[in-house]
């Protein structure tokens, strides 16, 4: 439109819209900084403000339109300017909406992608048995960095395959992980505590336990720690520990005799024969192992119970075992292991022979 020279602009009412583009105001998605104009009316020389979100073009064709009518003054643009929305992350340093659902939506499913690695039967590591891929998600050495005891929210009393499963003698393959119990004898434990501050010191139970020695060798071709502290935990409370002696459906010895973590006094506590066990096994060697039951008032009732037992009895050991692959990832775990053997196997070293006539 044309006006009379010497006469000024008039702001309201403005012109009929008979501009082909309409105004930013009329978009119903102008007030979501996500949202961008089509893409097809950027041109050539304008460049993104930011490298995901390019300015919006949408006010520049009407500007170039009004230029060939009349020569609007700075007042006109200011509206324009207001209306366009900033790229996404630079309004005052706040996320955008879509981000933040993003985020969010990415942990669920990440807790639901772990959830189902361990505990969903539809989500499995590999063939085989639930209990030969536990979590490693605590203990004294590596992988596990915490020293956090888990209560376990699975049955780990459940039925062992054949193949995880032996008696003396036998031999059990779990992963790239060898275990040949060897024997299991009564008696008492010599325990070796090293302090902070101060020298070490070894003091013997008044009391025996029963003791399994294993002999683990590894096929793997990194260290591992084949055994832990945190598996052969003493028992206190609602912490029972997979490692256990099964006596029988309703008598059970969970864990071991010393406690873990131990005291902050006290850097670690170990029985004579694990002295070896804080150092890894290195590929392709062999060691052996002991795990035993604790030896307070409580355990010599069942230790008598195992050993007037007419059944079988079954110790069940936790083991670190080779990680497993799983969605191109290793994942660190831990499996149990059950050892077979009856009460006329137990040998006492301490018991004293008869003499011969």
């Amino acid at each position: 439109m044309l006006f009379p020279a010497g006469s000024q602009p008039i702001a309201a009412p403005r012109p009929a819209p008979v501009e082909p583009a309409p105004a930013p105001a009329s978009d119903p998605f102008a007030d979501f900084a996500t949202t961008q104009a089509p893409p097809a009316a950027v041109t050539e020389s304008q460049q993104p403000a930011a490298p995901v979100h390019a300015d919006l073009p949408a006010e520049e064709p009407p500007r170039k339109r009004k230029k060939r009518d009349s020569a609007p003054d700075a007042s006109e643009e200011k509206p324009a300017s207001k209306l366009t929305p900033a790229p996404l992350g630079t309004e005052k340093g706040k996320l955008p909406t879509a981000l933040i659902a993003v985020s969010v939506y990415a942990l669920l499913a990440t807790a639901v992608a772990l959830y189902g690695l361990f505990f969903k039967a539809g989500e499995k590591l590999e063939p085989g048995h639930p209990l030969s891929t536990i979590p490693d998600n605590f203990g004294e050495f590596d992988p596990a960095t915490r020293k956090k005891v888990a209560l376990y929210r699975f049955p780990v009393d459940g039925e062992l395959p054949p193949d995880q499963r032996a008696g003396l003698g036998g031999k059990i393959t779990v992963g790239q992980m060898e275990v040949h119990p060897l024997r299991v004898e009564k008696r008492r434990l010599a325990v070796v505590t090293e302090p902070v501050k101060g020298e070490p010191r070894t003091e013997a139970t008044r009391t025996a336990a029963l003791v399994l020695t294993l002999r683990v060798k590894n096929n793997f071709d990194q260290s591992i720690y084949p055994m832990d502290p945190a598996f052969t935990r003493r028992s206190v409370g609602d912490d029972r520990p997979i490692t256990r002696l099964v006596v029988n459906k309703t008598t059970i010895l969970p864990g071991g005799a010393l406690t873990w973590p131990p005291g902050a006094a006290v850097r670690k506590q170990y029985e004579q024969q694990q002295a070896n066990d804080y150092t890894p096994l290195g590929p392709g060697e062999t060691r052996d192992y002991v795990v035993f039951t604790d030896y307070n008032s409580q355990a010599q009732k069942l230790i008598r119970a195992a050993e007037d037992s007419p059944d079988a009895l079954q110790w069940r050991v936790q083991i670190r075992r080779a990680p497993v692959k799983f969605r191109g990832k290793e994942v660190p775990v831990t499996a149990v292991v059950g050892v077979d053997f009856r009460a006329s196997e137990v040998k006492d070293p301490e018991e004293k022979k008869p003499a011969k006539g």
